[in-house]
This record gives C-alpha cells, structure tokens and sequence, in this order.
C-alpha cells in the first residue's frame, strides 16, 4: 500500500456528466482527492452517489468531462485498467465471493499484482485487518464471517491490489455499531498509511466525523462542499437534502435551474 507523507491528488474529477443513457444522472461533477484523505459524499436516496463511484471505476458510462489517477487520465477505461491505474472499489452488494473461502478472495483481488508480490501484499493486508488472519487459514465460505468481517474482506479485496484511492459504497450497511466503529477505526489506520478514501454514506454524521471533506449530492449536482466540521457544525444537511439551499452563501451551491 502507498506509504504516508505524500499529499498528491489521487483522484482528480472535472465537470464529470455520467449516467446509464444519453441523459446524465451525475452532472458537472468537480471533485478532489489527495493520498491519505478520507473524502464523504452525501446526499439524499437517488443523488447519484453509487452512479458516480461506478463511473469511476467503469461501470457506468462517462458522457462528459474528465477523471484523473495519480498517474494520468482514466478516463472511459475498462475497469480492469482502471483498477491497475490505482483505483479501488468495494460496491455496496456483493463485496466478497461469498461462496470462496478468506484465502481465495484475497487472492482473487491480488490477481492483478506481479505473482512474486502478491504473497507480501497479502501479507499487509491480513495486518490491517487482524481480525481476519485465524479466517485465512481456514476453509470455510467467507459467506460465515459476520457482518463486519465480510465488510473487512470486501476492503481487504481491494487493498490488495494496492490502489492509491479506494472507493466504498455503503459500506455501512447492517452493521451492528460495535462492527461499525471497528470499520471506522481500519479506514482512520488505512488514510494514515497514504491511501485515499471515498466514502458514500446515508449515515452523514458518522461520516463526517471520520472524513476530513464532505461533497453532498443533491440531484445529480455537488450541492455543498466543505470541511467535515464546518458541515457538520453550520448547515442544515437535512434541508439541503430537500432542495433548500437559503442561507447558504459562500459555499459551493448547485441547483438545479
């Protein structure tokens, strides 16, 4: 994984239009995203959250505009390009192969790492999430691990292909608070090693309080933008979420017009 220190953009988004036809979903999207920086986006059921994180990693169509790796322009790529070019993703269904054992989807996500790595890559991965070594050894279908241990494989699954920004979809999803907090905690440990984080989440305060940025999407526009503290502390997110955006100058607002 990235070593800390470095604050480069490893996610870079400009005026990004995306969507599954000819009419975008996600419109005029500016984002950015720098190593060891965990980033929220929020917003209302619909925003076009989960859209713009699959647009991302090319699974939804880009109609305009740019996306940007540290290491160039992925933009309309395949995903496996993508995924080589440093960008991870673990969706909000189906993290893991519930079916293969701890071993085998840690090694399907290193797939993509020099065979001569991919025991060491594995290796870093099992000591972020402790939890999941006494599993790794074991043959039973990762589909028993609990709820937090499957979320931990599904992010482990990513990291092990060593991206410099990792996008998590809901990860948030029926966990109990305990498994939860143990989440937040790995990704506060996982930002202090120099990877970035996305995170989409319907549990805005929480997310706030772990990310250091917040973007909301309201209607397919970035509605606000700012620190985690000042929207946490000065606006109103549930009426934001409605469409009112009163009150709010001097920030970054988009509606609809």
């Amino acid at each position: 994984m990235p070593i800390s220190g470095s604050t480069r953009p490893v996610l870079t988004l400009r005026a990004l239009d995306c969507g599954y036809s000819a009419v975008p979903v996600v419109r005029a999207v500016d984002m950015t995203v720098h190593s060891g920086e965990i980033v929220t986006i929020l917003g209302p059921n619909g925003a076009g959250k989960s859209t713009l994180l699959k647009a991302i990693v090319g699974l939804v169509k880009v109609l305009g505009g740019t996306i940007a790796a540290r290491d160039g322009d992925i933009t309309g790529m395949a995903t496996e390009r993508i995924v080589r070019s440093g960008v991870g993703y673990v969706p909000q269904r189906d993290p893991i192969f519930q079916d293969l054992t701890v071993a085998e989807n840690l090694r399907m996500g290193a797939q993509l790492v020099p065979r001569r790595e991919r025991s060491v890559t594995i290796e870093r991965c099992l000591a972020l999430f402790p939890e999941l070594r006494a599993a790794y050894g074991a043959t039973r279908r990762a589909g028993s691990l609990s709820g937090g241990e499957q979320t931990m494989l599904g992010i482990a699954r990513a990291l092990v292909a060593e991206p410099h920004v990792v996008l998590l979809d809901e990860i948030s999803s029926g966990l109990s608070p305990r498994a939860l907090g143990a989440v937040w905690g790995k990704l506060s440990e996982l930002s202090a090693q120099g990877v970035g984080v996305v995170l989409v989440e319907q549990r805005t305060n929480e997310a706030l309080s772990v990310a250091g940025r917040g973007y909301v999407l309201v209607n397919g526009r970035i509605a606000v933008a700012g620190a985690s503290r000042y929207l946490l502390s000065e606006i109103n997110l549930a009426d934001v979420f409605l469409g009112n955006f009163a009150g709010l100058d001097g920030l970054k607002v988009l509606a609809d017009g």
